[in-house]
């Protein structure tokens, strides 16, 4: 075999490696069907409301929710406790269905909270069911 030839078997070698690796490295690419996942948990809206009504049903739902409405309000505003308390008491009295509870709470929670101050604590409440499973 004369060198020239030696050279060009290389290069084919070469060129033969270079090929199979490509093809192998990119298989899933080339002969597989792609595969999406549509994200179905919680999405911030930036809606007050249904910020509101996402945190509640991580909650519970009725006189548990405005229960933990009162205590969550009374811990980051201790200087309205009262007036706080005199509003969820109105509330409590009542058997209040989740819609009608949302209603109550969305006017109260729109003077103490922010969108942003519910959606962290939406993501805080989910940290923790991830944490405990």
């Amino acid at each position: 075999m004369t060198a020239g030839r030696s050279q060009i078997l290389i290069a084919l070698i070469g060129l033969v490696g270079v090929l199979t690796t490509g093809v192998l490295s990119n298989w899933d690419k080339l002969f597989s069907h792609v595969v999406t996942v549509s994200y179905q948990g919680y999405k911030p809206t930036g809606d007050f409301e249904t910020e509101l009504r996402y945190f509640g049903r991580r909650k519970n739902d009725g006189k548990q929710l405005l229960e933990g409405v009162r205590s969550d309000l009374i811990a980051a505003n201790p200087q309205n406790a009262e007036k706080i308390n005199k509003q969820l008491n109105a509330a409590l009295e009542a058997t209040l269905t989740f819609d009608e509870t949302v209603a109550v709470m969305v006017p109260i929670y729109e003077k103490y909270y922010t969108v942003k101050q519910i959606q962290d604590s939406i993501s805080s409440i989910r940290q923790k069911l991830c944490n405990n499973t």
